[in-house]
């Protein structure tokens, strides 16, 4: 969130948002809001909850909520829970195979499609 900007919209003095944050954060003082006033220069910023208490209080526009970006060249995930027995035995194998969990369950399932010729 630009804090100089949500100061300007809603009118608040810096010692009113001092104030607030410093409810839920106690050590937070002039310094800190200077910091997080400047985060070009300082790389600090409030967290999600202080934002979101910041214009639940004063009003405003709430920030918009950053997702990154899946950069991943394998985007589909399986997870599985397995009881101790079978997870022991998987280890096993993983380890005597030498390899990853993600490149032995990868051979595996890609070994079932082609036998069951679906691939």
């Amino acid at each position: 969130m630009d804090y100089k900007k949500f100061r300007a919209d809603t009118g608040i003095a810096a010692k009113d948002m001092i104030k607030a944050v410093k409810e839920i954060a106690p050590g937070y003082s002039k310094v800190h809001q200077s910091f997080v006033e400047n985060p070009d220069k300082s790389g600090l910023c409030l967290l999600p909850s202080l934002d979101r208490m910041l214009v639940d209080r004063f009003g405003g526009a709430a920030p918009p909520v950053k997702k990154k970006a899946d950069n991943r060249t394998l985007k589909n995930k399986l997870t599985v829970r397995l009881p101790d027995d079978v997870y022991g035995k998987f280890a096993q194998i993983r380890a005597r195979e030498g390899c990853t969990t993600q490149e032995l369950l990868r051979d595996l399932i890609e070994n079932w499609l082609i036998a069951t010729q679906d691939m």
